[in-house]
């Protein structure tokens, strides 16, 4: 920022010009300015176009999360339903994919919840 004393000395300058230099200075000081708003304008668009990616990407996210989600809950209904059936471990396995070991673990969840 300019001091007083600079700003005194500019002002002086600026009244001793001549009206070529002051249109010279005008349209150099047009032209910047108009550069910074090009330059705003142009961040700007970039940060909306970053912004609007960013949401696609969050949306593309959460409905590959919600569909892996909704299929791990639907094989537990699975096995659930084949534990309280009686259906082999084994069985549940193969139809599910999960480990015998899974399978197991979920069936002694059941059994602490009172659900088999």
């Amino acid at each position: 920022m300019m001091k007083n004393n600079d700003s005194l000395e500019f002002i002086k300058q600026e009244l001793s010009m001549s009206k070529e230099d002051v249109i010279a200075y005008q349209s150099r000081l047009k032209y910047i300015l108009d550069e910074e708003g090009k330059y705003d304008h142009a961040r700007h668009e970039g940060e909306k176009i970053g912004i609007e990616k960013g949401i696609e990407q969050g949306i593309e996210q959460g409905i590959e999360q919600g569909i892996e989600l909704g299929a791990e809950e639907r094989t537990i209904e699975i096995i659930h339903t084949g534990i309280k059936n009686k259906v082999p471990f084994e069985t549940l396995a193969i139809l599910t994919g999960l480990s015998l070991e899974q399978i197991k673990k979920i069936s002694k969840e059941l059994e602490m919840n009172g659900e088999r």
